[in-house]
């Protein structure tokens, strides 16, 4: 939460958003830091969005793994 708070380049709306105790994007993020888990998600990396603080976006600087559904589906060997 402190690093997307030092960032400028998120809206205060964002960086509300990101820090909420309702919102679950901080924590998770946080979890998979201490655990070493990869986050699956459906958010893509766009380092130029500034209205919302994205997953990746958040994973990126802090050495956090993440894929998206389809990428861990392959990981897995699933078929469909």
């Amino acid at each position: 939460m402190q690093w997307s708070q030092n960032h400028a380049q998120f809206t205060p709306e964002a960086k509300f958003e990101f820090a909420r105790a309702e919102a679950a994007d901080a924590w998770l993020i946080a979890y998979a830091m201490n655990t070493g888990a990869t986050i699956v998600t459906h958010e893509q990396l766009n380092l130029a969005k500034t209205n919302k603080v994205l997953i990746p976006v958040a994973c990126k600087p802090h050495g956090v793994k993440f894929c998206d559904t389809f990428e861990m589906l392959r990981k897995l060997s699933i078929k469909l």
